[in-house]
């Protein structure tokens, strides 16, 4: 089952970067109001298969002073954007398309010039984010608009569309309408209710082809929040559909020379399978991981079929099977398989190399032996939740082992458990070996995923599919037209373009062994049949074929280049980059930028005045909901924590700076939206370098080069770690070295020394650098302040050395695409702890923390923020993510090391 999810969150705000909302125990008289949503309509037209969603929104400042709206989406990594407008007090901006690195120079010069910019591009393995941001002035009207499009995969006999709506006001007015078309007929439609509001906010009108669904809710539906006097919208849209299918060679639509091809055949026997389940029982599957692994197993092999051939192999350090070879799929032989299942338990290394190779032989040996059905299907499928460790654990030594014993008479299916396994990896070896791959995001939902993805690949109804066009010619640029199985309840889609030549009509031709015999099936389609049905339809969408052609081509070019050599690689880039920009496209390859004219500037003070128009009541959190994340925003996501009034009674804020790296080295960073503070410590030999923060978007990063302590400390066998060197890219041409023994500043060619003994300040445009001698150097530039302290020693010392401290500015404005161990905070992730329990020391309670999907212990703790006081420090409490941050950091630390200290991440 395809699942198409889009996130919507709109907001009005006082300032950039910072949710406000309304509480009832502010100033009704407040010059910042809670601004509610006008309009809010989402159209989709989903034609054929292949959906096109629409989404508008209308906000209106009705405050006194100019806000910010925020326009924030998150969808799938396979949609592709096709337009982005935006009007805002009258003007009209429109998204452009173009090559990432193009666009990227453009972002970092806009940003330079102070001009309003926004850019869409993938940042997350699964997801991409698109977040605007405009100045709406005071009585103004904004409007927002974009277009995305995606093919519906069918999976489990169904296709699969849901709208997921957050709202963090209330809206006057919202509707849904989705327009489905299916020339083949549409076989069922279900639409769920959507909870907390009421059916007759749902009208589903449905006929042989078409359907039509609207979802009105009335502007009082929704769920009034405990702490504020507005409403939310926290649900979602979701409906399945399937078409009506026979046992032929499916449909082929034809419009404006371009065709579209479907090939899902009913009421066929399943193919005897020879499958092995290989299951990863390394130490780091125990806990949930491993139960809800079993239970999907345990669901699959209750639904193997007599003339089925299994076995079960789990490795951690070793390999072990169930059986010494493949057994038939009997019910006392099923029983007996799930009781060893039931029995598995986690732990040890990860050796997949040697889990693989053994599986591949046991097949290869039941194929010699005429153990097996000739007219047969051999599938292993892999589960694995980490890198591996035991054995072989070169990646590409494995990829060649595994395609050498294979010899492409096997398909291999990869299942990626949680977010610190390769799916990289995983993915081409199943790609290298007629298979597929996909992740499975942990959580409550894992289980069901692992099952649904089980049932996919264990039913194969057809193997070695080939489709041929007649007459010879009349098809060209054919998108793939070969597959190794086709699997009950999927379908195949192909898509190309017609000759110029091409007659009236396209006849294909479709061969595949089947259980019984080879099939062949043909079929006619006319050229003007499918335009003729399409014309009397309002919401249909009648470019769809050449559309989804592009959609194809590209996917398919994404996928071939991890299977070809440098030079094939380079060729296949130019063609989807070619066809990214020429249909306007978000992919990969491309970004679509959104600028607006130069802002007048202003400074920091008349900034802050700006800001307090609107006071964060006490307690009040940030998030508008807590199910989904907030939208990342162009502030740095970390709260002041301390506040002061000046001589004439203003506020003035001092940042505590609390986002910090220092000592040997301890990381603390705060988590605003969470009300938490995480803290990790850095290890690693001397001379590494890390990346701190990484912001190629804004042309910003900050590195730091580990030192040692001069010998382990007492009663320790292992020395300490500092950072004795950061470099500082601050701008095009701007480089800062810091080390205890002084700075290094480069502008272009020109290079200054300095050193920690006098007070000195440098001035540049949009920077300001100063240094308080043998204290700190702190450096201001627009988007963000940074300071370094500087820890002195005893020169004598018999241990320890000087070193360096780096904190950075809560209201720092660096991009959402941010990354480095500490710039990745930039798009706060949510996290939850839970589970609080007495740790080992009284004073050192345990917890669960629980962030994407991932679930692991933490102790509460004390570190040290040495910003204010640079002697002895203030104490921060703070939960301590053991194993250096692993699982709070994307990846391993080992991730963020980078080859130079001004280097990008």
């Amino acid at each position: 089952m395809y699942r198409l999810i889009l996130h919507l969150v709109l907001f009005l705000t006082c300032f950039p970067g910072v949710i406000i909302k309304a509480n009832q125990a502010w100033d009704n008289q407040s010059p910042c109001p809670s601004a509610g949503i006008s309009n809010m309509q989402v159209t989709a037209m989903i034609t054929a298969r292949f959906a096109y969603t629409h989404v508008a929104s209308t906000m209106h400042n009705n405050g006194r002073v100019p806000r910010d709206a925020v326009f924030h989406i998150q969808l799938p990594k396979e949609a592709f954007i096709s337009n982005f407008t935006m009007t805002i007090n009258g003007t009209v901006h429109v998204g452009r398309v173009m090559e990432k690195l193009e666009a990227k120079m453009q972002y970092k010069h806009a940003r330079w010039q102070g001009r309003t910019i926004s850019l869409l591009r993938s940042v997350e393995p699964d997801m991409q984010h698109f977040t605007v941001t405009m100045s709406v002035a005071a009585g103004e009207t904004a409007h927002f608009q974009l277009t995305y499009e995606q093919l519906l995969r069918r999976r489990l006999e169904k296709y699969d569309y849901t709208l997921s709506l957050r709202t963090a006001h209330s809206v006057r007015q919202m509707q849904v309408d989705v327009y489905i078309d299916e020339p083949e007929g549409i076989r069922f439609l279900k639409v769920s209710p959507v909870p907390e509001v009421p059916s007759s906010a749902m009208t589903v009108i449905q006929a042989e082809r078409q359907a039509h669904v609207t979802f009105r809710p009335c502007p009082q539906v929704g769920k009034r929040c405990s702490h504020c006097d507005h409403l939310l919208m926290r649900n979602n849209f979701h409906l399945q559909y399937d078409v009506v299918r026979h046992l032929d060679g499916g449909r082929i639509e034809i419009v404006d020379g371009y065709f579209v091809h479907y090939f899902a055949p009913s009421n066929l026997p399943p193919v005897p399978k020879n499958i092995i389940f290989i299951v990863d029982v390394s130490g780091s599957m125990w806990g949930v991981k491993i139960q809800q692994t079993k239970q999907a197993l345990l669901h699959t092999l209750g639904k193997l079929q007599p003339g089925d051939h299994f076995n079960l192999v789990n490795f951690n350090h070793h390999v072990e099977s169930w059986a010494d070879e493949l057994m038939e799929a009997s019910e006392s032989n099923k029983e007996d398989a799930k009781l060893y299942v039931q029995n598995l338990q986690a732990d040890g290394g990860t050796n997949i190399n040697d889990a693989l190779l053994h599986s591949v032989g046991m097949l290869q040996h039941a194929q010699n032996a005429d153990l097996i059905a000739p007219n047969s299907a051999s599938l292993i499928v892999l589960l694995s939740d980490g890198d591996p460790t035991v054995g072989v654990v070169d990646p590409i030594r494995i990829l060649s082992n595994v395609q050498s014993a294979t010899n492409f008479s096997i398909s291999l299916f990869c299942l990626g458990f949680g977010s610190d396994v390769d799916f990289d990896f995983l993915e081409r070896m199943a790609m290298e070996n007629r298979g597929t791959a996909r992740r499975i995001y942990l959580g409550t939902t894992a289980g069901i995923q692992l099952q649904g993805f089980y049932d996919e690949v264990t039913m194969p109804l057809l193997s070695d599919v080939r489709v041929d066009y007649m007459p010879e010619g009349v098809a060209t640029n054919v998108t793939k037209s070969s597959f190794d199985h086709y699997f009950r309840g999927s379908e195949l889609v192909l898509a190309g373009k017609m000759a110029g030549s091409h007659g009236d009509s396209l006849t294909s031709r479709i061969t595949a062994a089947s259980v019984n015999d080879v099939l062949t099936v043909e079929m006619t389609a006319s050229v003007g049949e499918t335009k003729r049905l399409l014309e009397k339809h309002n919401h249909a969408l009648r470019i769809f074929p050449n559309r989804l052609w592009v959609y194809l081509t590209i996917n398919q070019l994404l996928a071939r280049r991890t299977l070809v050599s440098r030079e094939e690689k380079t060729a296949l880039s130019q063609r989807a980059l070619d066809l990214s920009l020429e249909y306007n496209l978000v992919t990969p390859f491309t970004s679509m930028v959104v600028t607006t004219p130069e802002k007048p500037r202003t400074n920091r003070i008349a900034k802050s005045a700006e800001r307090s128009c609107c006071p964060v009541p006490p307690g009040q959190s940030f998030i508008p909901y807590a199910t989904i994340p907030p939208p990342p925003t162009t502030a740095y996501p970390f709260r002041v924590l301390a506040q002061s009034r000046s001589a004439d009674g203003s506020i003035s804020r001092q940042p505590p700076f609390i986002t910090s790296v220092d000592n040997d080295p301890h990381v603390i960073i705060n988590l605003p939206t969470s009300n938490l503070t995480v803290c990790f410590n850095i290890d690693d030999k001397e001379g590494t370098i890390f990346s701190l923060v990484s912001d190629e978007l804004s042309g910003i990063a900050v590195n730091g080069q580990l030192i040692n302590s001069k010998r382990p400390t007492s009663g320790s066998k292992h020395t300490s770690s500092y950072f004795g060197r950061l470099g500082l890219v601050l701008g095009p041409a701007l480089l800062l070295e810091v080390s205890p023994d002084g700075l290094i500043f480069k502008d272009g060619e020109t290079r200054s020394g300095l050193n920690w003994a006098a007070n000195v300040t440098l001035h540049r445009e949009r920077l300001t650098l100063r240094v308080d001698a043998n204290q700190r150097v702190t450096i201001e530039l627009e988007l963000v302040t940074f300071v370094v302290l500087l820890h002195r020693v005893w020169k004598s010392h018999p241990e320890h050395r000087d070193f360096l401290g780096f904190y950075t500015d809560p209201e720092a404005h660096l991009s959402s695409n941010t990354t480095g161990l500490l710039g990745q905070f930039v798009n706060e992730p949510e996290v939850e702890v839970f589970a609080i329990r007495q740790g080992p020391g009284y004073d050192k309670p345990q917890g669960t923390m629980r962030i994407r999907g991932q679930e692991f212990s933490v102790t509460r703790g004390l570190q040290k923020n040495y910003r204010r006081d640079q002697k002895h420090g203030e104490p921060v409490a703070c939960w301590f993510v053991h194993n250096h941050g692993k699982g709070l950091l994307r990846g391993r630390l080992s991730d963020y090391i980078v080859p130079s200290i001004f280097s990008f991440l």
